[in-house]
This record gives structure tokens, C-alpha cells and sequence, in this order.
């Protein structure tokens, strides 16, 4: 996926600016917290996107709904993504911000989809693992979906390992139909 050259600016000069004040993390953190209701809640998305809605309103909401929940860096960042007329870009600045966090901070986000819940002893394990692969902190995200019926799939970036029991019953499957098995000494009438 090709990245928007304004996001990218964006985000570089959130983490830039983040990084001077020591709160990297703290930034990082904050995003998530402000692109939860701003994913799930429609009408406040709507509220932030829509550009016939004057800048002031839009600020003076960020103010009064989130200056308790997020620090100046970034409640001052979205202020000036509004003033600029930027606003179509936001998700994607905040979410070149995390990726580019997590490159400074030399993480890897690793999706674990498996039937059940794994055990805190293997999810451990695991993380270990691909630590010792990739060469990198790993995040875990663990997903429960029952459908995979047993194993684990593994998704890193673009990368993905399926080794569910799901998928091997498909590959069984596909290799018995393209070899039906027949006799020439078996005569159907």
C-alpha cells in the first residue's frame, strides 16, 4: 500500500516533535485512545471529517472532549491537521505515526489466531520465538476464531504462516479430488 506523501509528513512531525519532548510513548498511546471513538462513533467522525464545519467548533470539541485524555503534543497536533484543512488525512497520519513508532522502537506486530485461547505459558513462548526470528520486541495480538479448528496462523506485515488444522484438512481434501482413486478392475453397471 502506497503511502499519501501528506500523511507521511504529518506523522514524521508528530514523532519528530514527540521525541523533543520526551513522550514518544505517551503520543503513541494517546492515538489509540483518540481513534477508538473516532473509528466507532460515526457522527463524531463525521463531525471531525466534514469540511463545511467550521475549524473552531471542531477545536473547541477536541478541547472540551479530550483535553483530560490526551497531552498538549497531541491535542495542539489535531488543531493544526484542522486548521491546515487536513482532516481527511487524520487516520492515516496517526496510523504512519504507529508504524513509524514502532520502527524507532524496533517493534513487530504479530497477529496469533488460534481456536482457543492460548496459555500465557505458550503465548511467552511464542513471543520468544519470533523475538529470536524477526529480531524485534513483539506485540502479540491474539484472536480467538474456532473455525481454524485447531493450530495457529500467524500474520506479520504481508506475511502470513497458516498452520491450521483447518487449512491442512483443505489441503487433504484438494489432494483427494485431484487423485481419485480408481480401478480398472471395479466395472459400474
Amino acid at each position: 500500500m502506497k503511502k499519501n506523501p501528506v500523511s507521511s509528513a504529518y506523522a514524521r512531525a508528530l514523532l519528530e516533535l514527540a521525541s523533543e519532548r520526551n513522550r514518544l510513548n505517551e503520543v503513541a498511546e494517546e492515538i489509540q485512545a483518540f481513534l477508538e471513538p473516532f473509528r466507532k462513533d460515526r457522527d463524531f467522525r463525521n463531525f471531525i471529517l466534514t469540511p463545511s464545519i467550521d475549524r473552531r467548533d471542531k477545536k473547541a470539541s477536541l478541547d472540551r472532549i479530550f483535553s483530560s485524555q490526551l497531552s498538549a503534543t497531541l491535542l495542539d497536533f489535531l488543531k493544526l491537521v484542522l486548521d491546515k484543512g487536513r482532516q481527511g488525512f487524520l487516520e492515516e497520519m496517526l496510523l504512519e505515526y504507529s508504524r513509524l513508532f514502532d520502527q524507532k522502537m524496533n517493534r513487530a506486530h504479530v497477529e496469533a489466531v488460534t481456536a482457543v485461547a492460548i496459555s500465557p505459558e505458550s503465548e511467552e513462548r511464542l513471543a520468544a520465538a519470533l523475538a529470536q526470528n524477526l529480531k524485534k520486541t513483539i506485540v502479540l495480538e491474539k484472536k480467538v476464531r474456532p473455525e481454524v479448528l485447531g493450530g495457529m496462523i500467524l500474520r506479520h506485515g504481508d506475511l502470513v504462516v497458516d498452520g491450521s488444522v483447518r487449512t491442512h484438512l483443505q489441503k487433504i481434501h484438494g489432494h483427494m479430488q485431484a487423485h481419485k482413486l480408481g480401478s480398472e478392475l471395479v466395472h459400474e453397471n
